[in-house]
């Protein structure tokens, strides 16, 4: 950027040398200092770190049911008779 800087300001010195002050010419200006960068807000990463526990609560489902399903199929596959739990709320009493 420094480079760019000194080249136009060596053309508009050379064009006032060689032409005079015209209209034409703009008068060299300091470079306005640039915004300091802004942080990043941290909505991405309050949205990444909700990702991330809907995916631990998922996974800890998953291992709860495929846990209860392993269990069930070891009963049967026992030989037992007796390895679903009965509910008896669901009896037509």
């Amino acid at each position: 950027m420094l480079r760019k800087q000194s080249k136009f300001r060596f053309f508009l010195v050379f064009c006032r040398r060689e032409y005079g002050r015209s209209k034409d010419v703009m008068p060299v200006s300091e470079p306005e200092p640039e915004d300091p960068k802004v942080p990043d807000s941290r909505r991405a990463a309050l949205l990444a770190l909700g990702f991330i526990l809907l995916l631990v609560l998922g996974g800890l489902l998953l291992e709860h049911v495929l846990s209860d399903s392993a269990r069930l199929q070891d009963c049967v596959m026992q030989g037992r008779t007796n390895c679903a739990p009965v509910d008896s709320t669901a009896a037509g009493r």
